[in-house]
């Protein structure tokens, strides 16, 4: 869906045909937010998956809108361009007030997301935060949806909440650990 010959002039597109001030700037910094100055002069329909998804996201937030639809938005994304959309979605937060994304990614969910609403056949058969959903475990079964690996391991060592990100499993590890020891297990001899 690329009309341009250039990246640069794609994320300039609906900026310059609504003659949105400051749209020099605002493309200039969609650029660099999406890690695409050096591409900015490629032809976008020639680029890779992953960057063509990068600028397609890049056109969307140069327009700075109040709702946003995403369709898997961190499909074919490499670990540092996920956490930048992550960042861009949280910085975007001025602008926009809704935001709806359909996904299968649910490391993005747990991290992003503050409502989350899960469609099965057709219905809806949760709608909560994300520690509600994760929480039912008749509901992950019945819908299909799987824990990520890092709230899998929280899960299984027993954390009192299952953990979305790795810094959550540490903080949470760390806090399990400093606290003070159970009277049963206190005189058990441990190895050390």
């Amino acid at each position: 869906m690329f009309i341009e010959d250039s990246v640069r002039k794609e994320v300039a597109y609906f900026l310059k045909t609504r003659r949105i001030q400051e749209a020099d700037k605002q493309i200039a910094h969609v650029l660099d937010r999406f890690r695409l100055t050096p591409l900015q002069e490629r032809d976008a329909r020639l680029l890779s998956g992953g960057q063509q998804r990068r600028v397609t996201l890049a056109i969307g937030a140069a327009m700075k809108p109040s709702l946003m639809l995403l369709d898997e938005p961190t499909a074919n994304l490499d670990l540092a361009t996920r956490e930048e959309l992550i960042g861009v979605l949280n910085e975007l937060d001025q602008y926009v007030r809704t935001t709806v994304i359909a996904t299968h990614d649910m490391q993005l969910v747990t991290q992003w997301a503050s409502r989350v609403i899960v469609l099965h056949n057709g219905r809806v058969e949760a709608d909560g935060t994300p520690a509600e959903v994760f929480a039912d475990e008749p509901l992950l079964r019945r819908s299909g949806l799987a824990l990520t690996q890092i709230m899998e391991l929280s899960h299984r060592i027993g954390l009192p909440a299952l953990c979305p990100t790795t810094d959550a499993f540490v903080a949470g590890l760390l806090k399990q650990s400093f606290t003070k020891e159970d009277a049963r297990h206190a005189a058990c001899p441990q190895l050390v």
